[in-house]
Formats: structure tokens, sequence, C-alpha cells
């Protein structure tokens, strides 16, 4: 099996559009890795960086931190769009 990237997705929650917690964004990232998604490419509208007093690269660390504890296998990067 190939990995497969995606290459564009809103799952820092609370920063933009996309999960609206950390709970929501596991579950989004447990049903791309059924699919077969290996890394996912975090990108939050650049603007919105810090939208809201929340802070991409806490609120992405937070996410990592969850994603390992969870042992959900897929690789996440930094990004905005």
């Amino acid at each position: 099996m190939y990995p497969i990237f995606d290459l564009h997705m809103h799952v820092v929650p609370e920063i933009d559009d996309g999960a609206r917690s950390i709970e929501e964004a596991l579950e989004i990232l447990k049903i791309a890795v059924s699919r077969g998604v290996t890394d996912v490419f975090c990108t939050s509208h650049s603007v919105n960086f810090d939208k809201g007093g929340k802070n991409y690269k806490e609120t992405f660390q937070k996410l990592s931190d969850a994603v390992n504890m969870a042992k959900i296998p897929v690789k996440l990067y930094k990004g905005c769009e």
C-alpha cells in the first residue's frame, strides 16, 4: 500500500472552519486513516492563525500530542492556505 498524503485539511481545532474540538479532530483523523491517509497537512487559513486568542502552533501541538496518545497512525504537518 502506498502512503496517501492529504495536502489540505482544516483539522486544527478552533482555528477556522474545520474541527471544533480535539475530540472532533481525532474522529476526523481516524476516518482519514481508515481510508488510507498516512500524512496530513493541517492547512488552516493563514489569516486565522491567531483567531479568537487561539495560537495555531500551540493548538497544533496539543492536537499532535492527542494523536500520539490516541495512537492514531498519522503524521501531521503544519501548514496554511
